[in-house]
């Protein structure tokens, strides 16, 4: 539905689209957080089962080693030389390269630490050197005949562990011409996965947040958890495949129904060089109820390191939003941007 005027959205506009999109928010890093153990609470279970830290104290000897004692494993006989005397100390290498004396054994202590416990995710969830992410911005605009300008922002933020990953997504949209807002639209995503030891398969939790002034309604609230398949995972490519059920709920619009759904997605990123990778990401959400009814958001993206010592990028990025049944609005929403890209 095209508007011809400014659109200054009221005080209590803003509130109840604020408010889901906060709520969404909020949900998505609490059940994230709550799937990460507390550091105290690390002690009960492995991070990685079967891989072990040791802390070896030095080995005591048995003092007054009997000289006449045969060691067979050693070779050590009863008529080796009694006068046989250490000209020095020993170095580190020849005492590991000596073989324990005759007599009593040795007593060796062995303590047996958790996993990576207090070393590698000290503060848990809020450990921010295991984060990492982006900033990127991209504008454009005209003066004279004509007048135009438009901004695109966006953030994202992403911890990767061999037990979890958790990514989270910001893209702000803002165009307008001849002092006429054309479009002006946020999207807010947050994932969760958590891979199955030992298998391609892992959980996941995702939900989205979409505001949009011309759409029919003012803000959808979306979530889908399910199944991923991890078809190929190496330096150069990663493939991966998801299916659940979904949710979605519009606000403001004529559809005040909870709408149950399906999700089918896949996800495909590919490295040409250490300057340039590709990325493309699909999800499809056929209505349980009637799958004519069905919507569909992408995103592809083309990044080229311009500058790497100041972590620097441009980013071209394709934003396609489909719905079938976009009310008395058009179906299909496409956004092309170039941006330029700043990691951290």
């Amino acid at each position: 539905m095209s508007r011809t005027s400014i659109i200054t959205p009221t005080p209590g506009a803003l509130r109840d689209a604020l408010v889901p999109t906060f709520a969404l928010a909020a949900a998505i890093v609490v059940a994230s957080s709550a799937f990460v153990c507390a550091p105290d609470a690390r002690a009960a279970e492995p991070e990685w089962p079967g891989q072990h830290i040791y802390r070896l104290p030095p080995i005591v000897a048995a003092e007054n080693a009997s000289s006449d004692t045969t060691d067979p494993a050693a070779g050590i006989g009863a008529d080796a030389p009694a006068d046989a005397e250490d000209d020095g100390a020993a170095t580190p290498d020849e005492e590991l390269a000596t073989p324990p004396p005759s007599g009593p054994p040795t007593d060796i202590v062995i303590e047996e630490l958790w996993p990576l416990e207090s070393v590698v995710y000290p503060g848990g969830f809020t450990n921010w050197s295991l984060w990492h992410g982006s900033v990127e911005l991209g504008l454009s605009g005209t003066s004279g005949n004509s007048e135009t300008f438009n901004v695109r922002l966006g953030a994202k933020a992403k911890r990767d562990t061999p037990r979890a990953v958790h990514t989270y997504e910001l893209t702000y949209l803002d165009k307008s011409a001849d002092s006429r807002q054309t479009a002006h639209s946020a999207l807010i995503d947050g994932r969760s996965e958590w891979p199955f030891p030992d298998t391609p398969w892992s959980f996941f939790i995702h939900g989205l947040g979409e505001y949009d002034e011309f759409k029919a309604f003012d803000f959808r609230a979306s979530g889908d958890t399910g199944l991923g398949y991890q078809f190929i995972k190496n330096d150069v490519t990663d493939l991966k495949g998801r299916f659940g059920g979904s949710a979605s709920h519009e606000f403001g619009g004529p559809d005040d129904d909870v709408v149950p759904e399906l999700v089918f997605g896949v996800e495909w990123k590919h490295c040409f060089s250490p300057r340039q990778n590709v990325s493309v990401q699909v999800d499809y959400f056929p209505n349980v109820t009637a799958f004519a009814d069905f919507r569909m958001n992408g995103r592809a993206s083309w990044e080229v390191v311009v500058a790497p010592e100041w972590g620097l990028s441009l980013k071209t990025s394709v934003i396609d939003r489909y719905d079938s049944t976009p009310g008395d609005a058009k179906s299909n929403d496409l956004d092309y941007s170039l941006l330029l890209l700043w990691s951290f």
